[in-house]
């Protein structure tokens, strides 16, 4: 759990260095520019993580029933709420909420936040979950900067997030075949392409609410497994 600690405390060491930024009509234009050529980054990893794609089959299936998961449970509305609440009687409302959500799928939905977690459960390697963080807390000060503190508040997720993950590692290793993990980043990298044109505003995908697809493999892989 290490990583994931250090994970946290980056991301709020850069989304706190951000809010001293933040309403600098100054670097505004810069900081604009700078997340525009950031989501072609995130563009380029989600590219990179479905050049090696595993069994279609299972990658549009998990793609298809966790979207009809997360549709059903509305993750995108309950992350709105969660938010709004928080930021409840303030004219930032809706800066905070976008900062939170924004931030959350972008530390949270790549193949360093699911290959480096499981790497740090089930054989204490660290290395790609340092890497993630260090690469969060500099993502931070521009989010942080343009959206405000709940660019901060998305430390608590990935807090969850990787660490369940990561805690969980090891009981399901058995499961977490090659083929698997190679599905999840598929699956992950499909997202990042959607949230990469939704930060250029090509697109609204309520992509929160496509979370649950990310899991879907394992799912698959355990049924294998059993029958």
């Amino acid at each position: 759990m290490i990583a994931v600690i250090i994970n946290i405390v980056l991301i709020l060491i850069g989304g706190s260095i951000g809010l001293l930024f933040r309403g600098n009509k100054k670097i505004e234009r810069y900081v604009t520019r700078i997340i525009s050529i950031l989501s072609i980054v995130i563009l380029a990893f989600g590219i990179q993580s479905i050049m090696k794609f595993n069994n279609t089959f299972i990658v549009m299936g998990s793609l298809v029933l966790g979207t009809i998961i997360g549709e059903l449970i509305d993750i995108d509305l309950q992350l709105q709420k969660f938010a709004n609440w928080l930021q409840k009687d303030s004219d930032d409302s809706n800066d905070f909420s976008k900062g939170f959500i924004d931030a959350t799928l972008i530390y949270c939905i790549g193949s360093m936040a699911i290959i480096g977690s499981l790497e740090s459960g089930i054989n204490g390697n660290h290395t790609i979950i340092i890497t993630k963080s260090v690469m969060d807390g500099l993502m931070s000060i521009v989010l942080a900067s343009k959206y405000g503190k709940g660019v901060l508040l998305s430390a608590v997720s990935v807090g969850i997030y990787q660490g369940i993950l990561t805690l969980s590692a090891i009981k399901i290793q058995y499961f977490l075949t090659d083929s698997i993990i190679t599905q999840m980043t598929n699956v992950g990298g499909i997202l990042l392409i959607a949230l990469a044109l939704n930060i250029l505003e090509l697109t609204k995908f309520k992509l929160a609410n496509y979370l649950p697809a990310l899991f879907i493999p394992i799912l698959f892989g355990i049924f294998v497994y059993k029958f």
